[in-house]
């Protein structure tokens, strides 16, 4: 598990199955954004895009009430 991920979930789209979510837990964005420029650096991300048909994309967002 990478510093600063604290999960993540892969989901898939229940009509479109080839569409997927992966959604993570991070300490902050700053841990992700180094996550992400550490898989680009090793060429894990160009592995990732030959089974993609569009760039990853990520959104970030806060917790709005208690962890469940």
């Amino acid at each position: 598990q990478a510093p600063g991920c604290h999960g993540a979930r892969l989901l898939a789209d229940a009509e479109q199955t080839e569409r997927i979510l992966l959604v993570e837990q991070w300490s902050s964005v700053q841990r992700h954004e180094d996550h992400v420029a550490s898989l680009v650096e090793a060429g894990l991300m160009d592995q990732v895009m030959a089974f993609a048909a569009e760039p990853p994309r990520s959104e970030y967002f806060a917790s709005t009430g208690p962890e469940s």
